[in-house]
Formats: structure tokens, C-alpha cells, sequence
């Protein structure tokens, strides 16, 4: 395995390194491994992508889901209410879960005078649990929301990366994590589908993969 990739990993656990505190290092050893395989592929990639169920067995139990907006690091200010509502139409549409609604979730919040879902307190998953009947919480980071925008002669593609997480409402656990980055004009080289333009289809396709993944 090469110095890149190794470099690599050790950025991606540093910059979720929330999540792989509570990770097995045989959970940390198969993200490097994964990492390097894709490396090793000689043809363009149109995303990045790391998926791991850490509890599957516990993660085969969950039906109620509460989704926490995404803690925005875009310039888009709004990204989190676009990726959240995304992401509760793709856990409906699975049919395996039944999410609680945005809105419910979002004001259950501000009732409680919660401003940030970076993380999620021992507290804050309890009382989850409580109103809704939850078995978890998914929450995560929306790092890039990147429009494409032709009007200001823009050259860049549309680009989202987003990363998110499922807790244990019970336990606090990481049951799955998952982090994915794309690249519309990406998808356009390797697959020739025609170019991603708009960052809500990204986050679609994002969602979607996340939602399978569990």
C-alpha cells in the first residue's frame, strides 16, 4: 500500500475522527484496505466512497429513524434541509424504515433549544427515543455543496461530499457510517450519462448509495 493512501486514510480519520472512536481497529484496517483498491483501478473514478456496518446484526433491527439536520460546512446555507429531505424520501422509498418526519424533528429541536446536530449527547439520543420512538439517529456533515453555475462562467462541476452516521439510540454506537464524494463532470467521463449539473441530483445519488449501504 503506498504512501498516498495511507496518507489518505489518516486525513479521512482525523477529520471524522467522532466516529472512528468508537470503531474496532479491524474496522479502521478495512477502510485503508478499501481505500487502496480503488487507488490501485487505472480509470477515473466518479466518486469516492467509504460504507461500513460496524453492528449489522443490530442494524438489521432498525425500522425507526430519526434524521438530525447535517451540520453544514458548504456555502450553500440551506444544503442541510435539501440533503435531509432527500434522504427521509430514500429511507421511506427502501421500505425498510420508517423515518420520523423533517419537520417533526426540526421543531422538537427548536423546542428544546438545540441549535447544533454535530454530535448527538447521551441525552439528546435518549430523549429521541422517547418522543418518537426511535431506535436511531442518523447525523453527519455536508462538506462540500458546490453548484455548477453558467451565468458567472463557471468551469467547475457541481460537486457535493457528504458524511453521516447512524447511532444507537439504546447504546450510543456507531452502527454504520458512510462518506461519499461527487463529481458530476466525473460521471460524465467514466459513464458518459450526460453531466450531473445540479447538486440535488448528486445528493440523490449520494442518498440513495447511503440507504442501500445499510
Amino acid at each position: 500500500m503506498n504512501r498516498s493512501i495511507i496518507s489518505r486514510a489518516r486525513k479521512l480519520i482525523a477529520k471524522e475522527s467522532l466516529v472512528y472512536a468508537t470503531l474496532p481497529a479491524w474496522t479502521i484496517i478495512i477502510i485503508v484496505v478499501a481505500m487502496g483498491a480503488v487507488a490501485g483501478c487505472g480509470v477515473p473514478r466518479p466518486r469516492e466512497q467509504t460504507a461500513v456496518a460496524v453492528h449489522r446484526d443490530r442494524l438489521r433491527q432498525i425500522k425507526r429513524i430519526v434524521v438530525l439536520p447535517f451540520y453544514n460546512l458548504s456555502e450553500r446555507i440551506d444544503a442541510e434541509i435539501i440533503v435531509g429531505n432527500i434522504l427521509i424520501s430514500e429511507l421511506s422509498r427502501s421500505g425498510r424504515f420508517s423515518p420520523v418526519k423533517y419537520g417533526d424533528v426540526q421543531e422538537f429541536l427548536r423546542q428544546q433549544k438545540i441549535q447544533s446536530t454535530e454530535t448527538a449527547t447521551t441525552e439528546l439520543l435518549k430523549a429521541l427515543r422517547d418522543r418518537f420512538s426511535a431506535q436511531a439517529v442518523m447525523l453527519g456533515t455536508i462538506i462540500t455543496y458546490r453548484e455548477w453555475s453558467p451565468e458567472r462562467g463557471d468551469k467547475q462541476p457541481a460537486m457535493v461530499e457528504i458524511s453521516a452516521r447512524l447511532l444507537d439510540c439504546e447504546t450510543g454506537q456507531t452502527l454504520w457510517f458512510a462518506r461519499q464524494k461527487r463529481d458530476g463532470q466525473r460521471e460524465k467521463i467514466l459513464f458518459d450519462f450526460g453531466e450531473s449539473r445540479f447538486c440535488s441530483q448528486l445528493v440523490q445519488k449520494v442518498v440513495r448509495e447511503f440507504v442501500d449501504s445499510l
